[in-house]
This record gives structure tokens, sequence and C-alpha cells, in this order.
């Protein structure tokens, strides 16, 4: 099973659904993330999987994302620029509290 390729279709479902679905869960689960990994990703060269990757995070993160293109239109879809956001947010809380229980 591990050597199966994917087809082109299968990526694309992965680009366009499943990994922006990832990241957009309000409770993450590791254990689907996991799965998913090792159903599909798993069966991707490096660079491939890496360029599936980059094209859900793209170049703007968070809200930098709603921000249009060439065209006008959002880099992301709103509700995935809500959760980088989110994420962002939680996780500069995280760090500070952490350095200042460090210092």
């Amino acid at each position: 099973m591990a050597n199966e390729k994917l087809g082109p279709r299968a990526k694309l479902v992965l680009k366009i659904c499943v990994l922006p679905a990832l990241s957009m869960q309000a409770n993450p689960n590791p254990a689907l993330a996991c799965a998913v990994f090792d159903l599909c990703l798993a069966r991707l060269p490096y660079a491939q999987r890496y360029e599936l990757y980059d094209s859900i995070h793209g170049g703007a993160t968070e809200r930098d994302g709603l921000r249009g293109g060439a065209n006008g239109q959002p880099l992301k879809h709103p509700l995935q620029c809500l959760a980088e956001t989110k994420a962002g947010r939680y996780t500069r809380y995280f760090l500070k509290r952490l350095s200042k229980d460090n210092v």
C-alpha cells in the first residue's frame, strides 16, 4: 500500500478540501492528522508533499490571506484565515507566558 501512487484527482481533493479542513478545526485532532498522513501524504514524494503544504499556507498567513491577489480575490478562504489568526494569537499568548515564567 505504501508504494501506491496518488492520482491527480486525489491530490486535488487533498489540496482543496482535506488539508484546509484539518487546519480549520476548532479542536485539533492529532489522530485525524496522522491518519491523513499515513493514508495519503506518506505516498507522495517529499517535494510534492511540501508543494501541497505550501499551497495551503501560501505566502500570506493569518489576516494577510484576506488581502486580494492580482485579481482582487482573497488568497484564502475567510474561515481558514480566521483559524490561522486564532492559532497565531494563542501561540503568541503561550509564548509570552512561557517567557515570563522562565525569566
